[in-house]
C-alpha cells in the first residue's frame, strides 16, 4: 500500500521515517503548527507522526485541534517514551503509540493504524459525504438518520418555493431562500450546490437564474438518489 506520510521532524521521527517502505511518500515539516497547516491545505495525508511532547501542541492536543477545528481525523502516531497512561484508549483506532526508538517491527504497527482509517479517494465523486455529519455525532448512526431524512423533506419544500419565486420573477426571495438552504448542502459537502447557492444569493445576473436553479434541483436530485440508494430506510 502506498502512503502519504506527515511527519513533525526531530531526531526521533527522522529516524523512524528511514524505516518506512521507499514507495511511501514523506512530507516533513518543523513543529505541530507547521502540521495542522499542511493537512489545511491538503487533505491526502493518511498519517502524521510526531513525538509526544511536540511542540507548540503535543501530539494529543494536535489530534484535538484537527477534530474541533478542521473537521478531519488524520490518524496519529506517537513517538514517546511510555505514553500516558489511559490517555490512547480515548482516541480508540485513531492513534497508536510507538516507544522510542523505533525499530523495523514498528512497522507493522503502522500499517495497520493507517488501514484501519483508510477511506479510498474515489469516493468523492459521490453526490454527497457524511464526513462532517460523522465528526459532530461521534458517529451515531440515528443523528445521522433523523438529519438526512430532515434535509430530504426541509430542502426539498424550499426547493419548491424556490421554482415558485423565480416563476414569479421574485429574484428577492430567490436570494433569500438560496442562503436558507445552503447550510443543507454545506452540511452535506456538496460543494457544487453551495456554490451554486451563493450565486444566488448574491444577486446573479437575472439571465442565469433559472439555469442556476435548474442545477440545483438537479444536484438535489443527485443527492437523494443516492441517498435512497445508500440508506433504503430512509424510504
Amino acid at each position: 500500500m502506498h502512503l502519504n506520510i506527515l511527519v513533525v521532524e526531530d531526531n526521533n521521527t527522522e529516524k523512524a521515517a528511514r524505516l518506512l517502505p521507499e514507495d511511501w511518500q514523506v512530507t516533513y515539516c518543523d513543529n505541530s503548527y507547521d502540521a495542522i497547516q499542511l493537512i489545511k491545505k491538503e487533505d491526502s495525508f493518511q498519517l502524521l507522526m510526531l513525538d509526544e511532547y511536540a511542540s507548540p501542541l503535543s501530539a494529543y492536543q494536535t489530534f484535538d485541534y484537527l477534530k474541533s477545528e478542521i473537521k478531519t481525523e488524520v490518524p496519529v502516531l506517537v513517538l514517546g517514551e511510555e505514553g500516558e497512561n489511559g490517555i490512547l484508549e480515548h482516541y480508540q483506532n485513531k492513534m497508536a503509540f510507538i516507544k522510542k526508538p523505533v525499530t523495523s517491527n514498528d512497522i507493522k504497527i503502522i500499517n495497520d493504524l493507517v488501514e484501519k482509517n483508510f477511506v479510498p479517494k474515489e469516493v468523492s465523486d459521490k453526490a454527497y459525504s457524511l464526513e462532517y455529519l460523522n465528526v459532530i455525532s461521534d458517529s451515531n448512526f440515528e443523528f445521522i438518520k433523523e438529519t438526512l431524512i430532515i434535509f430530504r423533506t426541509s430542502v426539498k419544500d424550499k426547493l419548491i418555493q424556490l421554482r415558485e419565486a423565480l416563476g414569479q420573477n421574485d429574484f428577492k426571495s430567490v436570494a433569500e431562500i438560496a442562503h436558507n438552504i445552503k447550510p443543507s448542502f454545506e452540511m452535506l459537502e456538496n460543494k457544487t450546490s453551495v456554490h451554486i447557492c451563493d450565486l444566488l444569493n448574491n444577486r446573479a445576473p437575472k439571465e442565469e437564474v433559472p439555469e442556476l436553479v435548474t442545477e440545483l434541483e438537479s444536484q438535489f436530485d443527485k443527492i437523494n438518489t443516492e441517498l435512497e440508494n445508500d440508506f433504503p430506510e430512509l424510504l
